[in-house]
């Protein structure tokens, strides 16, 4: 490789690596609070999940940003992830706080050395809440992230609101209460039943 082709390498490389920290914001130590969450239908569990709001550790004296975000797996296989921002601001003069959704450009999960979430065929469609997005993503991604929660393992959320340069990026793990990792722990008992109880019929169920 010739001077001027190393040149331009490492410019590159350099170019690269200034995007990526571009892109990427500080990691903050947050606690995140987790919730069940379960889908039934006709009295059968047809998904479980678990709904995740993140909030930093030390937070700011004006305002703060909540990651909230969920995870649900499906008895279809589907896998569903959801995300969103909420501003929580202090009013000026007063101890009321104002709650105010804020637009994102893209979100992701993850579990401690395994990649980031990424949506299944790169298709990502806004959610029924205002500003928040929402992509299916692959069983074994999702699956990674409940037992991440259910055995405090630590889990990254990162997300683009519109309009910032980087993503905020919180991590911690998930604060589950015990009655509330029981039910998630059940409902995923009472899906994988059902899952294998549509299997067993479907092989029953000659075929035409």
């Amino acid at each position: 490789m010739n001077r001027l082709s190393a040149a331009q390498s490492a410019i590159g490389l350099l170019l690269s690596l200034s995007a990526s920290a571009v892109n990427s914001g500080t990691v903050e130590q947050a606690t995140i609070v987790a919730d069940p969450q379960m889908q039934m239908k006709a009295g059968k569990v047809e998904g479980c999940g678990a709904r995740l709001r993140s909030v930093p550790k030390e937070l700011g004296p004006k305002s703060n940003m909540v990651l909230d975000s969920s995870f649900n797996v499906y008895a279809s296989g589907l896998a569903l992830l959801k995300g969103g921002a909420v501003e929580l601001a202090a009013k000026k003069g007063s101890q009321e706080v104002t709650v105010r959704n804020k637009p994102i450009q893209s979100f992701w999960l993850k579990v401690q050395s395994e990649q980031a979430t990424v949506p299944s065929g790169d298709k990502v469609i806004p959610a029924e809440t205002k500003g928040y997005l929402l992509y299916g993503t692959s069983l074994d991604a999702a699956l990674k992230l409940f037992d991440a929660v259910l055995t405090d393992a630590p889990i990254t959320i990162g997300m683009r609101l519109h309009g910032e340069p980087v993503e905020r990026i919180y991590t911690g793990t998930a604060e589950f209460s015990k009655p509330d990792a029981a039910e998630l722990t059940r409902c995923m008992g009472e899906l994988a039943a059902q899952i294998r109880n549509d299997i067993s019929k479907d092989e029953a169920t000659p075929s035409k």
